[in-house]
Formats: C-alpha cells, sequence, structure tokens
C-alpha cells in the first residue's frame, strides 16, 4: 500500500516537473518574442523618423519646383512680350 502510494507520488512528480520545464520553456520563447517585439517596434519608430524627413524634403522640394515654374513661365512671357515689342508688333 505504501509503495503505491510512493510511486502515486512520483508520478505525480515527473508530471510536476514536465508541467514546471514546459512553463520554462514557454516563458523562453516569450521573452525572445518581447525582445523580437521590442526590435521591432524599434525600427518602425526609426522608419517613421525617416518618413518623416522625406515628407518634409518632398514638401519643400515641391515648393521650390513650384517657384521655378513660374519663373520659367514669367521670363517666356516677359521674352516673348519683349520680342513682340521691339520687332513692332
Amino acid at each position: 500500500m505504501e509503495d503505491k502510494r510512493l510511486d502515486r507520488i512520483e508520478t505525480k512528480l515527473d508530471e510536476l516537473t514536465k508541467v514546471v520545464t514546459d512553463l520554462a520553456r514557454i516563458e523562453e520563447r516569450m521573452v525572445t518574442l518581447f525582445k523580437r517585439m521590442d526590435k521591432y517596434d524599434a525600427q518602425h519608430t526609426t522608419m517613421d523618423e525617416r518618413l518623416s524627413d522625406v515628407e518634409e524634403v518632398t514638401v519643400r522640394r515641391g515648393a521650390v519646383y513650384a517657384l521655378i515654374d513660374k519663373g520659367f513661365w514669367l521670363i517666356i512671357g516677359a521674352g516673348l512680350t519683349w520680342i513682340i515689342k521691339t520687332s513692332g508688333g
């Protein structure tokens, strides 16, 4: 009777050991996943900052190109006006 009881206790301890080992493995995986998530978050933040910089440069370039375009057509218009005026038209 004592042996059966000890065998059951041993079996339960073995099962408990397996469960604790499995929990430790799960915890290690979770730590790895959290580290990976932190890395992705840092990369996302970096990419977001870079995207903001690109947007800012694009807006500035758009304004400069619009000014150059208006200046170009202003010069063309002034040149044509000068040509027409000097040709006696």
